[in-house]
């Protein structure tokens, strides 16, 4: 059965922590749910460079230039959203560049209750988000994200405005309201728990743009459930028999 979305769309710089996953999350992707993988890529490296055609062996590749005062790591996190608002009529589901598929079940539950026209969200408890009114208001993890491209484009690109001054607009909003989480042109070390977020960035943009939201919870135990690059280790047996949803791989 075709899995309830078209793409997955899932992004990097050209930082080897997160790039180097691209080949075995594009085929993991491709084999778990048979859809479409793309990666949006900031680098400033041209559309015939060799590194870029060998990033094309193993599926849609897009690139996105760097910005002039926006650090790589931050702008690395948004260009998937931007992705995904060019893509239409597409359902686009927004993934880690570092999360493998362990299950097709779980994803596909969770993404077939999203209604047409609305922005699902899973895991909003994960901020401590309980009732619905603080759902609306809380981010949520950008995993499983899932709206159709002209939603995304409503929440990401209301104006059309061009590429370089999108970016910058969000810089300079953050600066104007004080939104630290959410300042795109943040120097913050993006390990640091007090870096850029780019939940939380989606949260005000979807929040301005009023679009409707459709939450779902996890239901899940991560360290029994899931093999979380913390503590990273596994049943062989229960890995045999597909008791996983997913790992968040350890990083090289």
């Amino acid at each position: 059965m075709k899995v309830p979305w078209d793409i997955i769309v899932v992004s990097a710089n050209e930082d080897p922590l997160y790039i180097e996953f691209w080949p075995m999350i594009a085929w993991a992707n491709r084999a778990v749910f048979g859809c479409e993988v793309h990666l949006a890529f900031l680098t400033d490296r041209s559309e015939d460079d060799p590194y870029v055609s060998e990033l094309r062996r193993h599926g849609s590749v897009t690139l996105y230039k760097t910005v002039a005062g926006v650090p790589d790591c931050n702008l690395a996190k948004m260009i998937r959203y931007i992705h995904c608002s060019k893509q239409g009529d597409k359902v686009c589901y927004i993934e880690d560049i570092d999360l493998l598929p362990l299950s097709r079940e779980w994803p596909v539950s969770r993404v077939s209750q999203r209604p047409p026209g609305h922005l699902l969200l899973c895991g909003a408890e994960v901020y401590g988000a309980v009732t619905p009114d603080q759902k609306m208001l809380s981010p949520a993890p950008a995993s499983l994200m899932t709206a159709e491209g002209s939603l995304w484009k409503k929440i990401i690109n209301p104006q059309d405005s061009d590429y370089e001054s999108l970016v910058l607009g969000w810089a300079l909003a953050a600066v104007l309201s004080g939104t630290t989480y959410q300042d795109i042109g943040s120097k913050v070390d993006h390990l640091s728990d007090h870096c850029f977020s780019c939940e939380k960035l989606v949260r005000s943009l979807r929040v301005d743009a009023g679009v409707q939201v459709f939450h779902v919870d996890r239901n899940y135990d991560v360290f029994r459930d899931t093999l979380p690059r913390t503590g990273w280790h596994f049943s062989q047996e229960r890995l045999d028999a597909g008791e996983y949803i997913e790992s968040h791989m350890p990083r090289p």
